[in-house]
């Protein structure tokens, strides 16, 4: 499998080499992009408006006799709309690769989670990537290859002069190009 980033950015870490076993869910490199910083301040700033209009809420609580019905009803409006924008940009979040640790820890200290983290998505060896430090990555384009080592698939042609000789479930010998003293 392949494993990409969701957002566009620049590539900030790499964290793993060739040949390195991962686990689903490591971090593999890091993405600083904008749009990450963008829902996150986002997050924020619906995160503050819903502790602005849950103070305003519990106030007109308080004298809820000497206001109008229809200013109170508002009110519980607009925190259950922001509560509701705030519960889907920490599910955005959440699918983009932050922790539910790191988005507890934006709300706390109000500073943004710099870089994106690129996690495996199983487990396996990393065989392949070719981007450096620095370099700007799209949205979905394939970062890193993680081959599943548990097992082998070999896939093989048969041309048609030979296609009468090959049965379905017949044993086969194989030898690799990269390993030819080795017979399977």
């Amino acid at each position: 499998t392949t494993a990409s980033s969701q957002l566009g950015g620049k590539l900030v870490n790499i964290r793993v080499d060739r040949g390195q076993s991962v686990k689903a869910g490591d971090v593999l490199a890091e993405i600083a992009s904008l749009e990450l910083q963008d829902v996150q301040l986002e997050l924020l700033r619906s995160h503050l408006d819903g502790e602005l209009w849950n103070g305003t809420l519990a106030r007109l609580r308080t004298v809820a006799d000497s206001v109008p019905k229809r200013m109170l009803l508002e009110t519980e409006g607009r925190v259950r709309t922001i509560e509701t924008k705030s519960a889907n940009l920490r599910q955005k979040l959440l699918a983009l690769g932050l922790t539910a640790a790191q988005i507890d820890g934006v709300l706390k200290t109000k500073r943004v989670v710099d870089a994106l983290p690129l996690r495996a998505p199983i487990d396996g060896a990393v065989v392949d990537f070719d981007r450096k430090l620095g370099q700007v990555v799209r949205a979905d384009e394939s970062l890193f290859e993680i081959h599943d080592m548990t097992q082998v698939v070999v896939q093989a042609f048969v041309g048609e002069r030979d296609s009468a000789r090959v049965q379905v479930g017949q044993t086969a010998r194989i030898r690799l190009v990269a390993h030819p003293d080795l017979e399977v």
